[in-house]
């Protein structure tokens, strides 16, 4: 694994450890509607920041054999809901 490629997944893992724990806050603040927006506004721009990252380091690692894992992180990004059935998406949209 190159450097560049290290310091993604890095930055991949600490972005994941912030998703949990925002899912963990949008849960406990389900009850107000104005919490749960704000910390759903949060999680969105945390999705837009990985994007952003993810895009600038897919050029840095191209023709590598971490290029089709990180393919597949920005396929997640881009459509959330990729692999997930009909029922795991119809009881994400009603939360």
């Amino acid at each position: 694994m190159t450097e560049t490629t290290i310091a993604l997944l890095g930055r991949v893992i600490e972005i994941r450890t912030l998703e949990s724990r925002l899912d963990a806050l949008c849960n406990q603040l389900s009850h107000g509607k104005d919490s749960y927006a704000i910390a759903k506004g949060v999680r969105a721009g945390l999705a837009d920041a990985t994007r952003s990252l993810l895009g600038e380091y897919q050029n840095k690692i191209q023709r590598t054999p971490e290029q089709r894992y990180l393919e597949g992180l920005l396929a997640h990004y881009e459509n959330p809901y990729l692999g997930m059935s009909p029922n795991q998406k119809y009881n994400l949209k009603i939360k």
